[in-house]
């Protein structure tokens, strides 16, 4: 910012060139000082204006996490695999451990529209898995296996790029499913130009590539999406069908960060979407043309010489269907999409979608009043988890309220914590389930 003593400085400096040099033009010296007053004016201008941007994001951001303090999250560059660290660490009410997505929930709320499937078939956020070991629940027929990153506990799953290996979870897939994943790469460059992270739905769970160039297409129906792993602005999400889909969809690398990816899928019979964190890129009517046989998940990762990818909290939940329906109808909603940061009340991007279509509901309906009830998993002890349970219900609330217009009046809220588990407390996936939101109209 130029300040003051900057301005006085100029000036001392153009009178001295007025005493000592006699010829200098005195038009050009008052040009000259003009023109300094001017560019000093709009980079004070500048700054003011961006300091005033600073200060509102931060008003805003207050208004949804008034507890979370504002703390810039370090990139990690290398991959620590200690072995010595193999315990899951317990969840509290610290927000050290967060890693969520971190976009301005103002800007994203109104159009992300993702809502999970309420029945979850798979979950695995690789927790109780030993470092250097791949996961029980995955089968494969290369390498990878589990690793932190930097400092953090929280264990990733990397996998080795190979055009015949593949990565296939233990899940049967619906007609009507969501899938989500965090994905991190590390050492992108734009040199990789051939180099795809590859998700596939096929008919089989062999390994090679049987999902699509060996033997007759119908007989081995597929369908799957690639994201390119590499900064070169000519590439895009390619698409492709065992039917007569085949097309390259632009890619906006502005609209997502390749550190910190959330990836959420939404199958329901034929349609296909996919959401790359905040932002829809594909929504196509007809994709799954062969909607009851296509039952297994594949990952591979082709042609990548240099850089790491790892995922993270894979989930797999049937359902996904609109659920604003069955509020208006049966009075009631519970979810197990609404998701938060861990030991926390600040919410997760893939959240806004339920609390979206929840909004519609109370503003089609305009006499419906809710009730907000947070449970939480057995993680920690019976009196965190309630006052968590609690202090989640209130973000919903408070998300309602200052994102929807919502009117405060027609919410209120409590919190049962771990008391009145749905699924046992022992594994991801029953976890999951008891980490959830009710609505109940009254």
């Amino acid at each position: 910012m130029i300040t003051l003593n900057h301005l006085l400085k100029r000036a001392i400096l153009l009178g001295f060139l007025v005493c000592c040099i006699p010829n200098v033009n005195a038009q050009f010296i008052d040009n000259l000082i003009k023109k300094a007053e001017k560019a000093s004016k709009k980079e004070i201008e500048k700054a003011i204006e961006k300091k005033a941007e600073k200060e509102t994001e931060k008003a805003m951001d207050s208004i949804l996490n008034p507890k979370k303090k504002s703390k810039k999250r370090k990139k990690s560059k290398a991959i620590i695999s200690s072995e010595g660290n193999t315990g899951r660490k317990k969840e509290t009410t610290s927000d050290k451990e967060i890693t969520d997505i971190t976009t301005d929930p103002i800007q994203i709320n109104r159009k992300f529209n993702f809502v999970p499937g309420d029945k979850i078939l798979f979950q695995d956020d690789f927790s109780k898995e030993f470092e250097g070991d791949l996961p029980k629940n995955w089968n494969t027929n290369g390498g990878g296996s589990i690793v932190t990153l930097g400092n953090s506990s929280e264990r990733w799953f990397e996998i080795t790029s190979g055009k015949n290996i593949f990565y296939i979870p233990d899940v049967l897939l619906p007609q009507e499913y969501t899938v989500e994943f965090d994905l991190t790469i590390i050492g992108i460059d734009k040199l990789s130009i051939l180099a795809y992270f590859n998700v596939i739905f096929s008919n089989n769970n062999k390994f090679g590539l049987s999902y699509a160039q060996y033997g007759n297409k119908k007989e081995n129906p597929y369908a799957y999406f690639r994201l390119p792993i590499s900064e070169a602005n000519d590439l895009g999400i390619s698409i492709e069908n065992s039917h007569e889909i085949k097309s390259k969809i632009d890619l906006n690398l502005k609209k997502i960060k390749f550190d910190n990816l959330h990836v959420s899928i939404a199958v329901n019979k034929k349609r296909f979407r996919i959401w790359l964190n905040d932002h829809k890129f594909v929504d196509i009517p007809r994709f799954i043309e062969e909607a009851d046989e296509l039952k297994y998940l594949k990952f591979n990762l082709s042609s990548l010489a240099k850089a790491q990818v790892l995922i993270k909290d894979l989930k797999v939940a049937e359902g996904g269907v609109d659920l604003r329906q069955q509020l208006l109808n049966k009075g009631t909603y519970t979810s197990s999409g609404i998701l938060f940061s861990s030991g926390s009340a600040t919410l997760k991007l893939q959240s806004y979608g339920v609390i979206k279509q929840v909004s519609q509901v109370l503003q089609r309906d305009t006499t419906m009043k809710l009730k907000i009830t947070g449970h939480t998993d057995a993680d920690g002890s019976e009196a965190e988890n309630l006052a968590l349970s609690k202090a989640r219900a209130n973000a919903v609330k408070a998300t309602l309220v200052e994102v929807y217009g919502i009117a405060e009046d027609r919410l209120i809220t409590d919190g049962k914590g771990e008391v009145t588990p749905v699924a046992d407390n022992t594994s991801n996936k029953g976890k999951a389930q008891n980490r959830r939101v009710e609505f109940t109209s009254y």
